[in-house]
């Protein structure tokens, strides 16, 4: 299961229900299990330069952080139940990254939700080589999922 937050001061461009519907199917090919959920939290750019500050020691923003609440020890993530972790997702960088990509920002945001749901799952990576493992099985989970449209309201799709 997977929880949705908005920032209350944000806009929310996207459908929830088509949010919601793509993040659930997003966590069933990621490998989210039936009694396991995650939290997937939409903020501004200063509250997770905070966080990043905080908990990596980089007092700037990023587009996506990802927290794991069981330790290494405790994996794989299949075993285990409740709530495995937050994701966190900068609706700011959304745009910033898709200008930067040359891509639409609903497949940014596609990308950012998948990245972090992987990484709650246990999945890393040391570099954005295209190369890497994870970053391959995210392009791959993104393909499978093209069909989902987040149905952007201030576009009127």
């Amino acid at each position: 299961m997977i929880e949705i937050l908005w920032e209350s001061s944000l806009p929310r461009p996207y459908d929830p229900q088509a949010v919601k519907d793509f993040c659930e199917e997003a966590a069933d090919v990621c490998g989210l299990q039936p009694k396991q959920e995650i939290s997937l939290v939409f903020t501004t750019d200063e509250q997770i330069a905070r966080l990043n500050g905080e908990y990596r020691n980089k007092a700037e923003p990023t587009d996506v952080l990802s927290f794991a609440f069981s330790e290494a020890e405790d994996w794989p993530a299949d075993q285990n139940e409740g709530l495995l972790g937050e994701v966190f997702i900068s609706t700011q960088m959304i745009g910033e990254n898709a200008a930067y990509f040359q891509v639409d920002e609903e497949e940014e945001l596609k990308r950012l939700i998948v990245h972090g749901f992987l990484h709650v799952l246990g999945h890393d990576h040391q570099t954005n080589n295209e190369e890497e493992p994870m970053l391959r099985k995210q392009e791959e989970i993104l393909k499978q999922l093209a069909h989902l449209n987040l149905k952007n309201l201030e576009q009127g799709e």
